[in-house]
């Protein structure tokens, strides 16, 4: 099945009707092209930061979000806060700008 398979696709592949699976090299490679795109220019740079240092980001931000929702309970000024996730914000945006990336890529 196989082999049949590949000599109904070869020829079509050669005429350019399908085109050929990427290797996961150029595939990286043009990730990386259109996420440098996407995040050029002196106002993105704070989300290359945070992409640069992701796993760092993500820790601080989850401290950020647990301090900050204990002092507005233990101040009194409401009973029960979600308040500190609004600190996950930029990195939701700098995930989505790297997910468009890798669609434009693909």
């Amino acid at each position: 099945m196989v082999r049949r398979l590949s000599r109904t696709l070869r020829p079509r592949i050669a005429a350019g009707r399908v085109q050929a699976p990427a290797r996961p090299e150029d595939l990286r490679a043009a990730e990386v092209a259109a996420a440098l795109d996407l995040l050029d220019g002196l106002w993105r740079a704070p989300l290359r930061l945070v992409i640069g240092h992701r796993v760092t980001a993500y820790v601080t931000t989850f401290v950020l979000v647990l301090v900050t929702n204990k002092a507005l309970v233990l101040s009194g000024a409401v009973s029960c806060s979600v308040w500190g996730w609004i600190w996950f914000a930029p990195l939701l945006l700098a995930e989505s700008k790297l997910k468009l990336a890798r669609r434009l890529a693909r």
